[in-house]
């Protein structure tokens, strides 16, 4: 197979604090840089396929020996700060708020869970370039991911913010975006075609060589390994260099690493658990359940997050029980004591002694519709 090496500058910056250099090997970098209205731009080369695995929505040239990002691997780090996205415990949720984001490119933002406020709009709606489709926190940042459409300028973008309220925006060519994690010390996602980019900061990414295969929608990090999932099955990866398929587990729309399990789920109310990304239990529907998140509560319990009602797991995922009928919010989060979500566009909470009674109807500026909902432990408003 032919290769070639891309060389590219590293690219020193300083935003909320942080400064950061990049390097890694088999990687490239990409991506437009737009700061509350104004932008600087650099090429968009062709991804790759290092691993045997071909994207299911075209081929590039394979790319390697590129420097890339050099950050300080924070997995597994006690603050919470910077531990993995997904993997904060709840005892540690003390403190920090919520982001939601979505359709529109809304991103929002709540310092008790009840009402959200400081609403970005980006326009459009529906599932077209502005949509927000991921959205992970790490190294005190929160990491927005999305776009739409087909290929060309403004295809795929992400946006960061330290509080909920600032965000600064990428901009960068091809197909979109779909989930995003942090761990080791970067944020990774996965996007159109099985490619995978990684960041130090949520908005300068490098394409890595390796790529999973078809549009990848949700992506997790945990136990030291990532997973991702989407339209052409279910695949993990200890290094990023190599993406394995995780056998007869089949495509998800989303996933998360919850009470030291990924928890896979699609819109049929299907879910199956796992606690290394590669064995997974025997897959099961919980019927009539549009599952569109998971989130870890005190107890070791794991609550899934549905447009109708929720389910409650006890056992790390080998049984569900379906609790607040018709009364439950669907992409969710726990932190202050509270679960806070949305059943867009109303924004749903409820105590977590009662997540299985009524939940309570709270506050958003629009009419948001939320593909994720994340809580930053630790962040100052």
């Amino acid at each position: 197979m032919l290769s070639r090496s891309v060389i590219w500058r590293s690219t020193f910056f300083l935003f909320f604090g942080l400064t950061a250099c990049a390097a890694s090997p088999d990687t490239e970098s990409v991506g437009e840089s737009d700061a509350e209205g104004g932008h600087s731009s650099s090429s968009h080369m062709g991804g790759a396929v290092a691993n045997g695995g071909s994207g299911g929505d075209g081929a590039n040239p394979e790319v390697g020996g590129a420097s890339g990002a050099a950050v300080p691997d924070a997995g597994g780090a006690a603050d919470a700060r910077t531990a993995p996205d997904g993997g904060v415990e709840p005892g540690n949720r003390s403190k920090g708020i919520w982001v939601a984001v979505g359709y529109s490119g809304i991103r929002i933002r709540s310092l008790n869970g009840r009402q959200w406020i400081d609403a970005k709009i980006r326009g459009g709606g529906g599932d077209d370039p502005n949509n927000l489709r991921g959205l992970a926190f790490g190294n005190g940042l929160f990491v927005a991911v999305g776009g739409g459409g087909g290929a060309g300028p403004g295809g795929r973008w992400s946006s960061v913010s330290a509080n909920g309220k600032d965000w600064r925006d990428t901009i960068m060519d091809g197909g979109w975006m779909g989930g995003v994690a942090f761990g080791k010390g970067m944020f990774v996602a996965g996007a159109t075609a099985g490619e995978v980019f990684t960041s130090p900061n949520g908005f300068d990414w490098t394409r890595q060589a390796a790529r999973a295969q078809g549009n990848i929608r949700g992506m997790a990090f945990g136990s030291d390994v990532f997973v991702a999932t989407g339209d052409n099955g279910t695949f993990w990866s200890t290094d990023l260099r190599n993406w394995n398929v995780a056998a007869n587990v089949g495509s998800y729309d989303g996933v998360d690493f919850v009470q030291g399990r990924f928890v896979v789920y699609r819109s049929d109310g299907t879910v199956t658990t796992s606690s290394d990304g590669k064995t997974w239990s025997a897959s099961m529907n919980l019927s009539g359940t549009y599952v569109l998140g998971a989130a870890a509560l005190p107890g070791g319990r794991i609550l899934l997050g549905s447009n109708f009602h929720c389910w409650v797991s006890t056992d790390l995922g080998r049984s569900w029980g379906k609790i607040a009928e018709g009364n439950c919010a669907g992409p969710i989060d726990f932190g202050l004591n509270l679960v806070a979500g949305f059943r867009s566009p109303s924004p749903l909470w409820a105590p977590v002694g009662a997540v299985d009674g009524t939940w309570g109807t709270g506050t958003a500026q629009g009419k948001p519709s939320i593909n994720k909902v994340v809580f930053g432990p630790g962040v100052n408003p």
